[in-house]
This record gives C-alpha cells, structure tokens and sequence, in this order.
C-alpha cells in the first residue's frame, strides 16, 4: 500500500477527487475560508456586525484580519480567530464560523476573550482599565450549541444572586444558530443565519453579500490555496494517524503479540511494517 503523494498532481485533478460537497464552487459562507474572503470587505464585515448587534455604535471598520494567528509566546497555546475586526471606537470582534459541535466549544471562549484584552493592552490603546473598549466573541453555529431552538444565545456576565445586576466588564459572548426554530429575533438575522448556509432572499444586503460570494468563488488563487489547504491538512493528519500506528506496532510487539495478529488490525505498508520489525528484533 503507497500513501497517496498529492503533490504530483494538478489542482483541477485534486479538486475531483473531493466530494461535490467539499469542492470550491460549491462553497457558502459556513466554509471559514470563504466567510473569511467574504468578510475582508469593510462593507460587508460591518454589516454582518449591525446585524447581529443592532442595538451597538459599530461605526466606520478600521481593519479587518483573516485567519489571524494569536500566541504569546513561542512554546504556548495560541489561537486562530476566523474574523478579527476592529471600530472606529476600539470595539473589539471576534467572529467564528463552527461547523462542529466539539465538546471544547464554550471553554474556547475564554481562550478568545482573553487573547483580545490582551491585544488591546499590548497596543497600549487605554491607560486605564476602566477605558478598556467591549469586546465580542461571537460564534456562527450550523448546529443548535444549547439544543433549546434559539437562533440566538448572548452572554453577560451577571450576578448569581441577582441577575438584574450585570457586571459590566464589556466582554460579551454570542452564540447563533443557522437552524434557529424560535420566532424572538428579527428578519434581518435569519435571512443572514440562512445564507450563510446556502439560502439567498431578496434583501439588498444579502444580495451584496452574495456578490461578494460569487466573485470569491471566481478567483483562481484563492480556489488553489482552498484546494491545496485541504490536501495539507488531510497530508498532516494521515502522517500524525501514521505515526501512532507505527507506534501500536512497537507497543503490541512488546507485549508479545504475533506479527500476523498485528497485521490484521493495523493499516501499516508492508516496506514500513519491516522497518519496525528490523528495527525492534
């Protein structure tokens, strides 16, 4: 059995090799590589934010940063926010696209809050905590992430004792819900929430929006990095998955078991499997 070396072949070939689905025409704005594209645009990165904030200043965008890469230092954990944006007034936002219910989901949010205090401390844009700017992490979901029919869960931190009493530390957590079933949220957040898993109105916004999707989808440098993104990521998984093969091999040998039994239930190249046998014997 040979691993398959993609390299060899041309981004139109690797392309069929995907399902429909996966492939870059296809693509709506629940891909985080094509809502990041999309969302690079001032116009559009604001609107999504007054949609989903009505009741905030957004004002004039300052910058908006795709895929942006946090870490503190060299050997920590860092994070990778899909949409990083700032206002004109220093607001700070977040903005993740979640394709996958993972058990880590809420906890995550703490990693994202504290990554954008920390980044407006380092610039030294306040002198005082108390000027520190509000800062939202907000989560696009095409799964229900409370299971209650929502399209929408904000959090605050209040008081236990007293829920009418908020802290009032600015940092506020968003989660939405494409699937949403609850009738409490406007018409301009479901038409958005649908589009962004592939369901086109009439509203002038979401035919910008759509546009802009239309025109991302045509750009042939942005489909071989979506293409070949997706062929290096499965490249590094096969080679941590192989690697702990080979090591099962190392640990099942120890404990005695025959080479045929071991054959039977680990997927190793036969050229591999008598490497690891030369080596261990």
């Amino acid at each position: 059995m040979r691993r398959f070396d993609w390299r060899k072949y041309s981004v139109d070939e690797l392309e069929k090799l995907l399902p429909v689905s996966e492939r870059w025409e296809n693509q709506n704005l629940s891909n985080d590589f094509m809502f990041g594209k999309v969302m690079s645009d001032k116009k559009a990165c604001a609107g999504v934010l007054k949609i989903i904030l009505p009741e905030i200043e957004i004002g004039e965008i300052n910058f908006t940063e795709i895929q942006k890469p946090f870490r503190d230092s060299f050997d920590s954990r860092g994070v990778r926010f899909d949409v990083y944006t700032k206002s004109e007034n220093g607001k700070r936002y977040d903005i993740e696209i979640q394709t996958t219910d993972s058990r880590d989901l809420f906890r995550r949010t703490r990693a994202y809050h504290s990554v954008l205090d920390s980044d407006i401390l380092t610039r030294n844009e306040t002198k005082r905590y108390s000027d520190m700017p509000d800062a939202f992490v907000i989560f696009i979901c095409t799964f229900d992430p409370f299971k209650l029919g929502r399209y929408e869960y904000t959090f605050r931190n209040i008081c236990c004792e007293d829920r009418t009493l908020e802290l009032g530390d600015g940092a506020s957590t968003i989660f939405l819900n494409t699937y949403g079933k609850d009738e409490s949220v406007n018409g301009e957040l479901k038409n958005l929430l649908n589009f962004i898993v592939g369901k086109t109105c009439d509203d002038p916004f979401i035919k910008y929006l759509d546009g802009l999707l239309k025109t991302a989808r045509q750009n042939v440098e942005w489909r071989r990095n979506f293409v070949l993104d997706k062929f290096n990521r499965q490249a590094l998984f096969d080679r941590v998955d192989y690697q702990r093969q080979l090591e099962t091999v190392r640990r099942l040998r120890e404990k005695g078991m025959s080479d045929t039994f071991i054959q039977d239930i680990v997927d190793v190249p036969y050229e591999e499997w008598m490497k690891v046998q030369t080596h261990d014997r």
